[in-house]
């Protein structure tokens, strides 16, 4: 089974900050039939935080997605005690097929896309560990797998919805 993952881009200007959306797909081609299928999807953005003062972020990630400004609120917090710096991406939506789950090919998407992110310079990834076909509910497997996988988890206050990260 031949395993690649293609990707399409969007990179966007707003208020005077650049931010780019990647939107990679986790395909294989069935050695059998020779028909290229899609395992997994994923949408992310990436951010400069090389800046000092994060305004300009934090003024644009909320409009982007709910998710997406969750994230980078808990990670302003931290910033400075994680040493989070230069290019950010954050992982608005991660899916694997339900067909292709629990057989290893979200893991293999997952490090495909930090392998291609540290490719591009991406000094940190972030997400809110949601369980599939959730929103925001995250159970404990979920956050137990993100941990596995070298991920550290962050919450705001009790009852808050958790965000992960590493360095990459």
């Amino acid at each position: 089974m031949k395993k690649v993952m293609n990707s399409n881009f969007h990179v966007s200007n707003e208020h005077g900050l650049p931010y780019m959306e990647l939107n990679p797909h986790f395909q294989f081609t069935d050695q059998r039939t020779g028909w290229l299928h899609t395992a997994g999807r994923s949408r992310l953005y990436l951010f400069d935080a090389h800046v000092e003062d994060w305004t300009n972020i934090r003024d644009i990630d909320h409009t982007i997605s709910p998710r997406v400004g969750l994230v980078m609120d808990t990670l302003e917090k931290i910033k400075d005690r994680e040493s989070i710096y230069g290019m950010v991406a954050v992982i608005d939506e991660i899916e694997v097929d339900e067909h292709y789950r629990n057989k290893g090919h979200g893991t293999e998407f997952l490090k495909e896309m930090e392998a291609t992110l540290d490719f591009m310079y991406v000094n940190y990834i972030a997400l809110v560990p949601a369980s599939p076909g959730s929103e925001y509910q995250t159970d404990s497997s979920t956050i137990h797998y993100f941990l596995e996988q070298c991920y550290q988890l962050y919450a705001g206050s009790i009852g808050s919805v958790p965000v992960v990260g590493k360095s990459l």
